[in-house]
């Protein structure tokens, strides 16, 4: 953490402060993104482990998806140093209220982790989430451990897309209950669908009309 750091009013919404290296966005006391074009604000979607959400960086003409808990530490303590990592104070990844985050080494987070007696286990973890970065250290294999991206999407008839990185595999689960399942879906076609400024053109464009359906549920 920056102590030095004073967060910078939005001047056009009380309340929201400005974040670095991203100019489109605030971020206010309750750890929401607000999007200065839309005037919608949102928590971030369920990415994985954390809560994401898409935007734009400063001098990126493509949105992206990030972090949110990184985004508002970087609206209320600035820039972390080179190497530093956000770390939630009290070990709750979807609790991103300033007060909650701070910048920290990664073998502060790895202390931290144990230190509140919280290690790896499927009692806590997520379906099919990695391994936590605290555990992603030389000697330990998380080869069997399957990485994947869920994230929330906002579309009249796609609720959710659920992406593997490990087997390729895309799943779309539609608002009816519908899920759809493709294969060989590259990292950079998932990303791509999950920041498109047209979640049905790309869908209809680039995934129904040129993979092949393997399952539906």
């Amino acid at each position: 953490m920056n102590s030095r750091y004073i967060p910078i009013e939005c001047k056009e919404f009380p309340s929201w402060f400005e974040i670095p290296g991203f100019s489109r966005y605030c971020a206010n006391a309750k750890g929401h993104i607000l999007n200065k074009k839309t005037k919608n604000f949102s928590t971030g979607g369920r990415a994985g482990r954390y809560l994401k959400v898409s935007a734009y960086a400063d001098g990126k003409d493509r949105a992206g998806l990030y972090y949110v808990h990184v985004l508002v530490c970087r609206a209320f303590h600035g820039l972390g140093e080179l190497g530093q990592v956000v770390m939630h104070k009290d070990n709750n990844r979807s609790n991103n209220k300033p007060m909650n985050l701070k910048w920290g080494s990664q073998s502060d987070n790895i202390i931290q982790v144990y230190r509140d007696g919280l290690k790896f286990s499927h009692k806590y973890a997520y379906v099919g989430e990695s391994l936590p970065s605290y555990l992603q250290w030389p000697g330990i294999s998380t080869s069997t451990e399957d990485t994947r991206d869920c994230v929330l999407v906002n579309h009249y008839a796609i609720s959710l897309l659920d992406y593997s990185y490990n087997s390729k595999e895309l799943e779309i689960e539609f608002k009816d209950g519908q899920i759809l399942q493709y294969n060989n879906i590259s990292k950079e076609t998932f990303e791509e669908f999950a920041t498109s400024d047209s979640i049905h053109h790309y869908y209809h464009h680039n995934i129904k009309n040129v993979y092949k359906i393997h399952t539906v549920f």
